[in-house]
């Protein structure tokens, strides 16, 4: 015999079997009615079969009645969203990036002063007169706004990575609880390698990164 605490008092009880008890804890449950207004109640099992995983239709269609799901379908629609918005998170952040980039590689104009008035000609003496062009002179962007983007492209690699590293540990934990022969539907782990060849492919570093980081040596 072993013994047992019950609910009510924690006293140790001896019993004859865990299978009487475990009858006996049910009718009692029944006679509370805990198991009055449950999800299917009264209807009779829907089993549905699955050709490639047969031995956990029983499993699967209990779940089901229940409103649940098995941990790894369950990991699938998480995973599914957090890949979208790692998707989504790539593509916001090349495009800010990239405008930014074409901000600081765009010819900053700076007009000369304007030449002094010539003296005044009478009407008759046009023809020699030279028209008095502006001329733009491009300056380059400045090295505080250059160093300003390196950094921001770091934070921004930096955040990319830490959450392709949480999606690529949730992956883990879903080809984990997936069944053995369900293995065609494992998906690609954004791994720290695949993650960093993705961010710089999409946002490549600025050519004048290393010029940036020796000058601020």
């Amino acid at each position: 015999m072993s013994p047992i605490r019950h609910e009510d008092d924690f006293q140790r009880r001896p019993i004859q079997s865990w299978d009487s008890w475990i009858d006996s804890a049910i009718e009692e449950a029944k006679e509370r009615g805990e198991f009055d207004n449950l999800p299917g109640h009264g209807k009779p099992l829907r089993i549905e079969t699955n050709p490639f995983a047969p031995e956990l239709d029983m499993a699967h269609s209990r779940l089901k009645n229940a409103d649940m799901a098995p941990a790894w379908i369950e990991l699938g629609r998480t995973i599914e969203i957090e890949t979208a918005a790692l998707a989504a998170l790539l593509d916001e952040t090349a495009h800010r990036l990239a405008t930014e980039r074409a901000r600081l590689s765009a010819p900053v104009t700076e007009v000369p002063p304007a030449p002094p008035t010539p003296p005044s000609r009478p009407r008759w003496w046009p023809f020699n007169r030279r028209p008095v062009v502006d001329r733009a002179v491009a300056a380059p962007a400045s090295l505080p706004d250059l160093e300003a983007f390196v950094a921001e492209r770091a934070r921004a690699r930096e955040r990319y990575l830490e959450r392709a590293a949480g999606l690529d540990k949730k992956i883990r934990e879903y080809h984990d609880a997936l069944p053995a022969n369900l293995w065609h539907l494992q998906r690609l782990r954004p791994t720290p390698e695949r993650a960093a060849r993705d961010f710089d492919a999409a946002i490549s570093p600025l050519g004048s990164d290393a010029w940036a980081e020796e000058t601020r040596r």
